[in-house]
């Protein structure tokens, strides 16, 4: 049987130690059968399951047999409420897992003024029906309105520039 103390020190993980202990898991052999979803219970981090995950399919790997110990720590299977209101049982695999709250979004005021219109939208605006009897695609027009706004005379730039900013002042 292999202590417990000196793997969770290899992997970083030795503040656990005091906790599992006290749950019953005493040996390395031990923790290797212990579910994820006990672990979670007793409030093992994420990625700190994770590693424990992939120490415990390593040393499998190595002795390419199961651990002969078989353990139930004090954690009852189906009854996990006693460890957090959060901890819930998934309706289609059985598995246990948190369930995320999500907050919802403020829908749009409707009511609202709408954004002003940039510099460069003003100046595609401008050109549109031009491009329009050229009979262009979406995209084709899109790239000709992009290659004449970089070929655009600084100054005519500025325009369309100042144009946006009194847009903006008016909303």
């Amino acid at each position: 049987m292999a202590e417990l103390r000196p793997v969770l020190g290899r992997l970083r993980l030795l503040h656990y130690h005091d906790r599992f202990v006290d749950e019953g898991v005493e040996t390395w052999d031990q923790l290797c059968n212990i579910t994820d979803a006990n672990s979670k219970a007793l409030d093992v981090g994420l990625g700190h399951r994770r590693r424990l995950q992939r120490e415990i399919a390593n040393a499998l790997k190595r002795s390419d047999q199961r651990p002969s110990v078989e353990v139930s720590p004090s954690i009852p299977d189906g009854d996990l409420s006693i460890w957090g209101s959060n901890i819930t049982k998934a309706a289609d695999s059985g598995a246990e897992r948190m369930k995320r709250k999500y907050k919802r979004r403020p829908k749009a005021d409707m009511n609202a003024p709408k954004k002003p219109l940039s510099a460069y939208v003003l100046y595609a605006n401008s050109i549109r029906e031009n491009l329009r009897q050229k009979d262009l695609s979406f995209a084709d027009g899109a790239k000709v309105t992009d290659e004449q706004w970089h070929v655009l005379d600084p100054m005519e730039k500025e325009w369309w520039k100042s144009e946006a900013i009194e847009a903006k002042e008016r909303i």
